[in-house]
């Protein structure tokens, strides 16, 4: 218990000078020209490490919940029951409610949660886990939409694979954008689908290069971690909706591991967490989109018939000779720009689904990604951070293959 009542002690000292703080700066940016105030949201998305019933005391809980009461809605994940949020409701404010997931992982089982101010955000229509019956994500994401003044919008959360190697973290989210556009489906005209969460890859990498019509808040250079090594955790809007209409600003991502816990790393994530919270700000005085509609849950996600199409037309490459594609330049010594250069040398598209690309050790070792496209006469650039092999630096051998095996380039150092 002195432990507790210190706890809380130092975390409401602290939580109260940073609100204050966050109170002047946030009156400076949300007034108009006017000088009318803005009707604003706090949305926030926390990864919030293990929790469950039995990982957090009740002095813990206390301290997890106000920082969650800076904010008026929160995206949570890694949560393994619903009697922890149970708990954490006694110590919030009145007026807060949640939304909770059933089980999602294959592995392990979390839930996902939205946590929200009744007073300033309500729910609107069905929560739903996406259907996934061909197992594209390890944890199924979580949708769920609200209002908040006149702003409506879905929320999507999600925790991303982390797997043996970054591959398997870029392959998932290389589903998102499709399903984004499956969800989109469901929603009418409403175009405020926000996706939130920790995605285990920062938002420069190349695994977000499907992603043309979202625009990250969260920029790579900003750490979301305790250890100030990561920028996993990331909200991602619609660039000509969200982003240009309803979003403000980046209010904060939350550094409790400094200001409440001296940096101290280990004592942070065992009341915490190892992810910082993020938070943006809405202006929910206005919506183009108000006329969304929420009730419908969309059917199971699958790229079957998407992945067929490609396939017959990735068929193409039956007409693809020797030296139509040429390994044109490869940069091998070690350095940042480390790649491998292609060219198409003819005079039409060709689709490299499924081609391969290896070394003398493995000659077929990287195969190339869905959809990957060469236009004529474009030079396509393969940078060295999605190859799963290493470009020896003396007596290399590419080779470059059509999904039959036929051998179509070599480069021989």
């Amino acid at each position: 218990m002195i432990i507790g009542t210190f706890l809380k002690r130092r975390t409401n000292k602290a939580m109260n000078i940073k609100k204050l703080f966050s109170t002047f700066i946030i009156a400076i940016i949300l007034f108009t020209a006017s000088g009318q105030e803005t009707e604003i949201l706090n949305l926030a998305s926390w990864n919030i490490r293990i929790l469950s019933n039995n990982s957090r005391d009740d002095s813990e809980l206390s301290a997890i919940s106000e920082i969650i009461t800076r904010y008026d809605l929160v995206a949570i994940q890694e949560v393994r029951d619903e009697q922890v949020l149970q708990r954490l409701m006694k110590f919030l404010p009145a007026g807060w409610n949640y939304l909770i997931s059933d089980q999602v992982g294959r592995g392990i089982k979390e839930r996902y949660a939205y946590l929200y101010d009744n007073q300033k955000v309500k729910p609107v229509g069905i929560d739903y886990v996406i259907s996934d019956p061909e197992d594209y994500f390890i944890r199924e994401p979580y949708a769920a939409s609200f209002a908040a003044g006149n702003f409506d919008f879905t929320l999507l959360t999600f925790h991303a694979i982390y797997g043996d190697s970054i591959f398997d973290r870029r392959k998932e989210i290389g589903y998102l954008p499709d399903l984004i556009d499956h969800i989109q489906n469901t929603l009418g005209s409403e175009k405020d689908l926000i996706l939130l969460g920790d995605f285990n890859l920062p938002s420069d990498d190349k695994a977000w290069s499907g992603f043309d019509d979202y625009k990250a808040v969260i920029p790579p250079s900003e750490k979301t971690t305790i250890t100030d090594t990561s920028s996993y955790d990331n909200i991602w809007l619609h660039e000509n909706f969200t982003f240009n209409e309803e979003f403000i600003a980046l209010l904060e991502i939350y550094k409790f591991d400094e200001l409440l816990c001296m940096n101290n790393d280990s004592q942070a994530s065992k009341i915490y967490s190892d992810h910082r919270p993020i938070a943006i700000i809405f202006d929910t005085r206005y919506d183009l989109d108000s006329e969304g509609f929420f009730s419908a849950v969309p059917g199971p996600f699958s790229l079957r018939e998407k992945a067929e199409s490609e396939r017959i037309e990735s068929l193409d490459y039956l007409t693809v000779k020797n030296n139509d594609i040429v390994i044109e330049d490869v940069i091998k010594t070690p350095t940042e720009n480390e790649s491998i250069s292609l060219r198409n040398m003819t005079n039409r598209e060709i689709v490299l689904t499924n081609w391969t690309l290896g070394d003398k050790n493995s000659p077929e070792s990287f195969i190339f990604p869905y959809n990957t496209r060469i236009l004529p006469g474009q030079l396509l650039i393969i940078d060295h951070s999605i190859l799963n092999f290493i470009i020896n630096n003396t007596g290399e051998i590419l080779y470059l293959k059509r999904p039959d095996g036929l051998l179509v380039a070599i480069w021989q150092d």
